[in-house]
């Protein structure tokens, strides 16, 4: 089983990896950084380096109980059971998509928190990403009120430029697709849940409530100091 280093830690850009199986192409390894996707976050991407070669790495995912590394299948000839390979993540495109995570967090946190509407669905990019919530409609006004709420909510100013974004896509997204909205409105209204499945990157996937997602914002921005200067602005 493939040790999760980016459960562990996530600020962590390189490794040096063990190779334990070889595909047609692909690569599975003792230990790897690279985040296989999940809770809407996508995966990784990165490179491997051995001596004078490198192979880039272009997709990673779980297959079959194990988190597989995919490459050219060309260059999957050049290595072997054993070998010792570098592991490098693109850490610029993490970044961004770990800053967009947190952000759709704080956005989940406060409208469930004032709204009691769940979230449905949603994918992310980096520094751009999705959020379905169950409101029987949006407005500008509502979205105005979800901006100036988090706002409220004390967070840095980054992070609200962020999710000021997302706000306004949940807007144009609303207002773009008039079809779907009254699909939607069609369905049997569904119950709010106190619960809905959440992850962090560096922290185990769970169904978590709302209020530990505060708690564990919270908890982040006291005990890792990285986090903290990672939002602020120059």
């Amino acid at each position: 089983m493939t040790e999760q280093i980016y459960n562990s830690n996530a600020y962590q850009k390189e490794i040096q990896s063990e190779i334990i199986d070889v595909g047609e192409d692909y690569l599975i390894l003792d230990k790897t950084i690279f985040f296989p996707g999940g809770g809407g976050q996508p995966n990784d991407l990165g490179f491997f380096s051995m001596n004078d070669l490198t192979s880039e790495v272009l997709k990673v995912k779980w297959q079959n109980g194990q988190i597989t590394h995919f490459i050219d299948n060309n260059e999957c000839k050049n290595f072997s059971v054993g070998d010792s390979v570098k592991c490098v993540i693109d850490w610029e495109r993490r970044h961004k998509l770990m800053r967009t995570h947190t952000s759709l967090h704080i956005l989940c946190g406060v409208i469930w928190r004032d709204y009691q509407a769940a979230v449905t669905g949603g994918n992310m990019e980096p520094l751009k990403g999705r959020m379905d919530f169950e409101f029987p409609s949006l407005s500008a006004e509502l979205t105005e009120e979800i901006e100036q709420k988090v706002k409220n909510d004390g967070r840095t100013k980054q992070e609200l430029s962020l999710v000021k974004n997302l706000v306004k896509n949940i807007n144009k997204i609303h207002n773009d697709n008039v079809k779907l909205t009254q699909k939607l409105n069609a369905r049997p209204k569904m119950k709010a849940r106190p619960r809905q499945p959440i992850l962090f990157v560096g922290e185990q996937s769970g169904l978590i409530n709302e209020s530990i997602v505060l708690k564990q914002l919270e908890k982040i921005e006291k005990q890792n100091e990285i986090l903290r200067d990672d939002f602020k602005i120059a």
